[in-house]
C-alpha cells in the first residue's frame, strides 16, 4: 500500500473503531505512517462487548497519543487522525462526563510528548473517502471485533442507554395501558397522536414561552380554548365565527384566520393539512408555530380579547333585541289603537 504524505520528521497516526454483526466486542484499529510513507506501527484490539463505538473512538485516539509519547524525540511532529468529531471534541474539552478516564490518559501522554520537545495535533478526517491511512485503520478495527476482548468493563455510556431504554419501555407500557381504557373520548391525545417518548421538548429554536404554551394547549386540547372551558361551565363553546371553538377548528377551519392560513400553509397540499400533521411532525410543527405567532390563538391575551369582543357583541345583540321588542310593542299598541277606533266607529254607525 502506498501512502501520500509529506512532512519531514512527521508521523501520521490514523485511528478508527468498529462494531460488526459477527463481532464479539468493539474493535479498535491504529496505524502509524512515517514521513517516508512506510508503516511504522499498527495495532488492533477489542475493548469488549459492553462498550459503545464512541468509546472505541476515544480509546483509539488515546492509544495513539500514548504510542506517540513512547517514541517522541525533540523536533518530531505527530499528527493523529480520527473520523469521529465527537470523540476528538471530547478529548479536547475538560469534563467529568463519560470518557473522562480516556481524557486523563490522553492529557498525561500529551504532556510527555511536549516535555520531550515534540509536537502533537488532533485532526479530523472524513470517513470512507479513500484516505489510505484511515481505510487501513478501519480494516484493522473491523478485524479486531472478532478477536478476544482485552477488557470486560462496562461503559457509563452503555449504562445510560440501557437505563434510557428501560425508562422508555416503562413509559410506553403505562401509556399503552391507558390507551386500552374503553371510555376514552375520540379527541383525547392518545386517540389523535402516536406516543413519542423523549427527554426534551422538541420545538423550533427561538420559540418563546407563550407560543410554546399555546402550542401544547392546542395539542392537549386543554387551556384557553372554549370547548375545554365549556366543560367546566366557564364559557360557552362557541367561536366568534359561530362554530365550536376546538383546536382543529382554530388551526384548520375557522374563517377568521383564512388569510393567515392561506399564506403560511401555501406550500402544503390541502388534504395533508390535518391536526396530526400540524402538531406531530417536524414540518407541521414549524408551520403551526408560525401560525400561532401571527394569530396568537390559544394564548391568554387572545382569549381575553375575544371574550371581551364576544361580550360586547352579545350586549349589542341584547340591546338590539330589546329595542326590537320595544318597537314591536309600540307597533302592536298602535295597531290595537287603530282597531279600537275602527270598532268604535263601526259601533257608532250601527246605532244610526
Amino acid at each position: 500500500m502506498v501512502f501520500k504524505h509529506r512532512g519531514k520528521d512527521t508521523t501520521y497516526i490514523y485511528t478508527d473503531a468498529s462494531s460488526t454483526e459477527k463481532g464479539i466486542g468493539i474493535g479498535v484499529g491504529i496505524v502509524a505512517i512515517q514521513s517516508n510513507n512506510r508503516i511504522r506501527y499498527q495495532e488492533r484490539s477489542n475493548i469488549g462487548p459492553n462498550q459503545l463505538v464512541y468509546n472505541g473512538e476515544l480509546c483509539g485516539v488515546t492509544k495513539a497519543i500514548e504510542y506517540a509519547s513512547s517514541i517522541a524525540c525533540s523536533g518530531q511532529k505527530f499528527k493523529i487522525y480520527s473520523d469521529n468529531q465527537a470523540g476528538l471534541y471530547r478529548l479536547k474539552t475538560p469534563s467529568d462526563h463519560p470518557g473522562q478516564a480516556y481524557q486523563i490518559r490522553a492529557i498525561k501522554a500529551a504532556e510527555v510528548i511536549k516535555a520531550k520537545g515534540a509536537e502533537i495535533s488532533l485532526n479530523w478526517v472524513p470517513g470512507h473517502t479513500s484516505v489510505e491511512g484511515n481505510e487501513l485503520a478501519d480494516k484493522l478495527a473491523k478485524e479486531a471485533t472478532t478477536i478476544r476482548p482485552i477488557s470486560n468493563e462496562t461503559s457509563f455510556g452503555l449504562l445510560g442507554m440501557i437505563v434510557k431504554e428501560c425508562a422508555s419501555d416503562q413509559w410506553l407500557d403505562t401509556l399503552n395501558q391507558y390507551e386500552l381504557r374503553s371510555n376514552q373520548p375520540p379527541l383525547t391525545y392518545s386517540k389523535l397522536f402516536p406516543w413519542k417518548i423523549g427527554s426534551k421538548i422538541k420545538l423550533p429554536s427561538g420559540t418563546n414561552r407563550n407560543t410554546a404554551s399555546a402550542f401544547f394547549q392546542l395539542k392537549l386540547g386543554h387551556g384557553y380554548i372554549k370547548s375545554y372551558l365549556h366543560r367546566f361551565k366557564l364559557a360557552n363553546n362557541k367561536c366568534i365565527c359561530g362554530n365550536i371553538e376546538a383546536p382543529q377548528h382554530l388551526l384548520i377551519n375557522c374563517p377568521i384566520y383564512k388569510a393567515e392560513r392561506k399564506e403560511i400553509f401555501k406550500e402544503i397540499p390541502l388534504p395533508k393539512i390535518t391536526i396530526q400533521f400540524l402538531l406531530h411532525t417536524k414540518t407541521g410543527i414549524e408551520l403551526a408555530i408560525q401560525f400561532i405567532n401571527i394569530t396568537k390563538i390559544a394564548t391568554r391575551a387572545w382569549h381575553l380579547t375575544r371574550a371581551l369582543i364576544q361580550n360586547e357583541t352579545e350586549e349589542r345583540e341584547v340591546a338590539e333585541e330589546e329595542e326590537a321588542i320595544i318597537e314591536g310593542e309600540r307597533v302592536i299598541a298602535e295597531m290595537e289603537g287603530v282597531l279600537l277606533e275602527e270598532e268604535e266607529r263601526t259601533s257608532f254607525l250601527s246605532t244610526l
